[in-house]
């Protein structure tokens, strides 16, 4: 693997990264002590907290692996060491007509990658889960981008994923539609005799 460097950023780069799987229950908690818990549920958590027996702020036994992903973001100031991505599906995973439904464009979940080594650093066709969006720390980062989506991939992965995840932007290219229009009147106010 590749050794780390972000020069050219992360916005649309694919690397590789561990990402820990949700804690679920059984609850596996580390008291103070260093001694491991279990919990039954999530309200069995709440009430230890509550009692005083864990702190709020927990350390959970959590399976990771790595894994490809897409990140979403640039991090040019590097206030915050962590990313927004998405995870990868794995065509082989996927039974034949799911497959075929991703590659038509008809899975409005999964954002299709065909399989292009060159382009995506990935020896096999994938899709981007719009349903995995992940924080990732910088530290967690085991490559360089092993490839990049291009603008247009990034355009249309941003739009699908505003839908799938039912976030309204009209308003927001509304107010950018008429702060254009605004500075191009001033602009031609300036301009004219």
């Amino acid at each position: 693997m590749k050794s780390l460097s972000l020069d050219r950023g992360m916005r649309g780069a694919i690397a590789w990264a561990f990402t820990a799987f949700q804690p679920e229950a059984p609850f596996e908690v580390r008291l103070e002590s260093g001694e491991m818990r279990r919990f039954g549920s999530s309200g069995e958590v709440a009430q230890a907290i509550e009692n005083g027996e864990l702190s709020r702020t927990l350390s959970y036994l959590v399976a990771a692996k790595i894994r490809p992903l897409v990140f979403l973001q640039d991090r040019p100031r590097g206030a915050l060491p962590e990313y927004a991505a998405l995870k990868l599906a794995r065509f082989t995973k996927l039974p034949p007509v799911h497959q075929q439904r991703v590659r038509d464009l008809d899975e409005p979940g999964l954002f299709y990658l065909p399989c292009d080594a060159a382009k995506y650093g990935l020896r096999q066709e994938n899709a981007v889960d719009l349903n995995s969006l992940v924080r990732i720390h910088r530290s967690a980062i085991v490559t360089s981008p092993v490839g990049r989506l291009d603008e247009s991939e990034i355009d249309a992965l941003g739009r699908r994923l505003a839908t799938f995840l039912d976030i309204d932007l009209q308003p927001a290219i509304r107010e950018g539609v008429l702060n254009r229009l605004e500075k191009l009147a001033a602009e031609q106010r300036r301009g004219a005799p």
